[in-house]
């Protein structure tokens, strides 16, 4: 699609955005609507936070549980004797 629109002579959608865009003499309310429409071309998505998974949800609520009587205990002490 690229190579037929240079062959023809035309431009690339986005390079025609760009030029209405840049054109000082085009209608303020056209160049608008197209900076909006071209937006997502240009610029990525910000990235959010993930939400967290149902296996972190099921550690974060164990972990929470796991308090008082039922909190687990120390582990064992292990003592070495080399004689």
């Amino acid at each position: 699609m690229k190579r037929a629109a240079r062959k023809a002579g035309g431009k690339l959608p986005l390079e025609y955005i760009m030029s209405v865009i840049n054109d000082p003499n085009a209608d303020e309310a056209r160049r608008d609507r197209l900076a909006i429409a071209a937006l997502p071309f240009l610029h990525g998505k910000v990235a959010e936070e993930p939400a967290p998974s149902k296996r972190e949800q099921q550690q974060e609520a164990a972990e929470a549980a796991a308090t008082g009587p039922f909190a687990p205990g120390a582990p064992p002490k292990l003592i070495v004797s080399n004689e």
